[in-house]
């Protein structure tokens, strides 16, 4: 991912790619950050697909890529990278969702 150092170190304000197991499953605070933003979301699922990166600052950011699907009759699922932030009061909130498009690969 560009503009990510891939140091694999978390240092404050600095972004870490996870170069290690990326299952969502991997980062326990990153799926609990997760499950907590995106609980309550409506008129699509998120499954998360991989735990990509992690950026501690007065809490931390984790960028997560997932296939997401629409609540509508015969959905036609996508991707996107969802970004949320984890406070240090253990709240959550989805600060940025960028959809992949495929199209023009």
């Amino acid at each position: 991912m560009p503009g990510l150092p891939g140091n694999g170190e978390n240092l404050p304000g600095g972004w870490s790619v996870n170069y290690g197991d990326t299952s969502p499953e991997a980062n326990p605070d990153a799926q609990a950050a997760f499950e907590k933003a995106l609980d309550g979301l409506t008129g699509a699922s998120y499954e998360p697909v991989a735990y990509l990166a992690d950026q501690v600052v007065a809490g931390n950011n984790y960028i997560i890529f997932c296939r997401v699907t629409p609540v509508v009759p015969n959905p036609a699922p996508a991707f996107a990278l969802v970004k949320i932030y984890a406070d240090l009061n253990n709240n959550a909130s989805v600060t940025d969702m960028t959809e992949i498009d495929f199209t023009g690969i």
